[in-house]
């Protein structure tokens, strides 16, 4: 070959081509010899097009993390051009990123402008450019909830403003919105519905249809049931009347039974979105759907009868009228049908009874018990469902007669429902559990419970910790309480003391519980079985397992005759020694729940002739105040208000102030009840010591440069002015302000609003003597000064 032939440009041009296909890309180098290659051979910015350069992730990451989700979405940002070589389009571009980051990975100050600039610079940016990097944004798979919920608000807004020039990426957006309306979170839905109905809003029924009518008829049942949502909250927004004729031309579809389901899935979907306020359009939505009880495919057989239940039981307690065509077509219909159809038929004619008078109720009730005779064995959990709603319904009816009650549904109940397989599914457990107290009001609790004893006797944890669940909850109904025969009651209260005998624990902590109501209820009974009760209690306090501890103090703090009854009050005085040598306890939820057994029982004894004394106890607990556990602090709390309140003597005033600046740390605790209860301690201590001492200790904290210690000092002193006047803290501060630096000027005015705030109507007598100071801060040069100056003015006319 002559070195002309080698030298042509087409020649050049082959060579640099297969040098592009066999470029690794494994280095800087072989990256921008690829970038040189593609800027020669493809058009560029001149023709009208923006070349993106190849970068290797690996690096550009390295180099700079933008943010923690590694989108290269704003990689633009890192390049570093001149201003003046910037197009007018780029510009922009680079502008709304900026504000997509802030929004996205900002404060919530940044955030907030951030927002506010989007929304009103909307038209600026243009519709192509925001949706350009939005919508890329949305579809990033780890993007969390509050980022998700951040870009939800943008798109809200933004549609708000820019309204018609929305309409060419209207799909776009569906496509993004619609999964979120079947998000098991409650929060993303609202978003999602917010956002398609300020859509519908901005371009109009026309352009919201267009977009939706491809996914109707889709085979993918995801996207038809997006759609569904979709358009029942288009219908909501724009009017129901104006959806109405597109809603019955496609459940009127004869091309695909898709487009049919879909069209009664909307329906269905708008009766759920108004509930009572879709009653003036129930009778056009039966007319449309009443086709689909007989239609040859079963789902949508299936959906119907949901779709029609739904109508129903929206419109509840009236509108029978708009159900007499259909009940006679769904009454034919149950015959022929089978599994989830008959369930759906079943639930449709049930919420339709519902809706009826005295008389037609009687007479379908007797109907359709003869169905649930039939159908109470049938392993369908769908049909379970069903028959669960039906046997609530007819346990709150008076019409149907107790004995044929008790005999055909009542007798069989507990055999078809009481199983592992239905008491695994969360929703029929909490069906079943409301069905149960149900017939104990309608039947009788000493016949729910004679039945009940056999699965409380039962060796199947599963079954024993639901029986447990159930009896408590029959017997916190005094009612009940009150029907009990002696037999049902000895028989219960044996059970239960051998379970804890044998140390049985429930996850929830129920059997305790119910423990504790028959001991409190069942008095002859408890009283002549305590011995056994107490050692057993005891011996539990002593055991190696601190599940079996923390159940024995839980009872201790459940028994309500150990305080009440004089009786048992032997057993309370026990109980006391126990609890306080058992204190050392080193499993945190165990003492907590101890501290809480031993705080009640102490609260109602003698201070004269208590054992442990408080002095004793005093010493005991204190150690345990610096606990991180929530439960601890605060049963520890109480226990040192019980003290103060009824044995406040018994401590001498060095120990209280010492005890009364360690609950100073407390005020900056992060739970609320835990602060409540410190600060209403410290008050105690106040009264009990006098607030000079204090006050002469709390004004050194004041210089102290920690600002989280000069806040609770204000507050401390704003509780010595609520329990001892406010006379015996004012000349201090006042006296402070004068002498003192900034820090300390600060923390004095601070004060002064806690304890405007804490002495509310008071105040108006010490208005005139804080005058000077207050006249002496709003003329300080230091803006904190006058805006807490004006804090405490706001408090007093508030």
């Amino acid at each position: 070959m002559s070195e002309k032939e080698i030298t042509t440009p087409e020649v050049i041009k082959t060579t640099e081509i297969k040098d592009l296909k066999e470029l690794t890309l494994s280095n800087k180098k072989s990256i921008d010899r690829f970038n040189f290659l593609i800027n020669k051979y493809i058009p560029g910015t001149k023709e009208g097009y923006r070349i993106i350069q190849f970068t290797r992730n690996e690096e550009n990451y390295e180099k700079k993390k933008i943010d923690r989700h590694k989108n290269e979405i704003f990689e633009n940002l890192l390049k570093r051009k001149n201003p003046k070589d910037l197009q007018y389009n780029e510009i922009k571009e680079q502008k709304l990123l900026k504000l997509l980051l802030k929004i996205k990975n900002g404060m919530p100050l940044q955030r907030k402008n951030a927002l506010k600039q989007i929304s009103n610079k909307s038209h600026e940016f243009g519709p192509s450019i925001i949706f350009h990097h939005i919508l890329p944004l949305m579809m990033i798979p780890n993007l969390e909830e509050h980022e998700r919920h951040l870009l939800v608000k943008v798109i809200d807004r933004i549609l708000i403003r820019l309204k018609y020039l929305i309409r060419p990426y209207v799909s776009k957006i569906l496509l993004i919105v619609e999964p979120l309306l079947l998000e098991d979170d409650y929060f993303a839905r609202t978003e999602a519905r917010e956002i398609i109905a300020s859509l519908s809003k901005a371009v109009g029924l026309a352009t919201m249809l267009t977009a939706l009518r491809p996914d109707v008829d889709n085979t993918d049942e995801f996207v038809r049931f997006s759609c569904a949502r979709s358009l029942s909250v288009v219908g909501i927004s724009l009017g129901v009347n104006n959806i109405i004729p597109f809603i019955e031309a496609v459940c009127k579809s004869k091309k695909s039974w898709q487009a049919r389901h879909t069209g009664i899935k909307v329906i269905q979907q708008i009766a759920i979105l108004l509930k009572s306020s879709v009653r003036p359009y129930v009778k056009k939505f039966l007319e449309i759907i009443k086709h689909g009880i007989l239609d040859e495919n079963e789902r949508i057989r299936t959906l119907t009868a949901l779709t029609i239940s739904q109508l129903a039981d929206s419109i509840y307690p009236n509108g029978i009228e708009f159900f007499h065509d259909i009940l006679q077509i769904l009454w034919k219909g149950i015959k022929i049908s089978k599994n989830k159809t008959f369930a759906a038929f079943l639930n449709a004619i049930s919420s339709i009874i519902r809706l009826m008078d005295t008389k037609s109720k009687y007479y379908y009730l007797n109907e359709i018990m003869g169905i649930l005779k039939l159908e109470l064995n049938n392993p369908d959990l769908i049909i379970k469902k069903t028959l669960l709603k039906i046997i609530k319904f007819l346990s709150s009816s008076k019409k149907i007669h107790l004995k044929i009650f008790t005999k055909e549904v009542y007798k069989p109940f507990f055999s078809s429902f009481l199983n592992k397989k239905i008491l695994k599914d969360k929703y029929l457990l909490k069906e079943v559990k409301q069905t149960t107290e149900l017939l104990a009001v309608k039947v009788g609790p000493n016949m729910v419970i004679s039945d009940l004893l056999e699965y409380y006797k039962s060796n199947d944890k599963t079954l024993n910790s639901f029986t447990v669940e159930i009896l408590y909850l029959i017997l916190t109904n005094k009612n009940h309480t009150s029907l009990l025969n002696e037999n049902i009651k000895r028989q219960l209260f044996e059970h239960s003391l051998l379970l804890l005998k044998m140390n049985y624990i429930d996850e929830q902590g129920n059997f305790s519980k119910l423990l504790c109501l028959q001991i409190n209820f069942f008095f002859n009974l408890a009283l002549n079985s305590f011995n056994k009760i107490a050692a057993s209690l005891k011996n539990k306090l002593t055991s190696i397992n601190p599940d079996i501890r923390k159940q024995a103090s839980e009872i201790i703090s459940h028994l309500d005759i150990l305080r009440n009854k004089e009786e048992f009050k032997i057993y309370s005085d026990k109980f006391l020694i126990i609890l306080f040598e058992s204190m050392n306890e080193e499993n945190q939820e165990v003492l907590a729940v101890l501290l809480n057994a031993f705080k009640k029982l102490y609260d109602c004894h003698d201070f004269t002739r208590i054992n442990p004394t408080p002095k004793i106890l005093m010493a005991k607990i204190i150690p345990i105040l610096k606990c991180s556990n929530v439960s601890v602090k605060f049963n520890t709390i109480e226990l040192i208000n019980i003290i103060a309140r009824k044995a406040g003597l018994y401590i001498t005033p060095k120990e209280w102030m010492r005890i009364g600046f360690d609950l100073l740390e407390i005020f900056k605790a992060k739970k609320k009840s835990v602060r409540r209860i410190a600060i209403n301690t410290f008050g105690q201590i106040s009264k009990i010591i006098g607030p000079i001492d204090l006050m002469t200790g709390l004004i050194s904290n004041l210089k102290v440069q920690d600002r989280h210690i000069r806040i609770c000092t204000t507050v401390a002193m704003a509780v010595i002015s609520e329990s001892c006047s406010p006379f015996t803290t004012l000349p201090y501060l006042m006296k402070e302000y004068q002498d003192g630096d900034t820090n300390i000027e600060n923390g004095v005015l601070k004060a002064l609003a806690f304890i405007f705030e804490y002495i509310g109507e008071i105040s108006e007598d010490y208005v005139y003597g804080i005058s000077s100071l207050i006249e002496k801060a709003m003329t300080h040069s230091n803006l904190v000064h006058r805006q807490i100056c004006c804090n405490i003015l706001q408090v007093k006319i508030n």
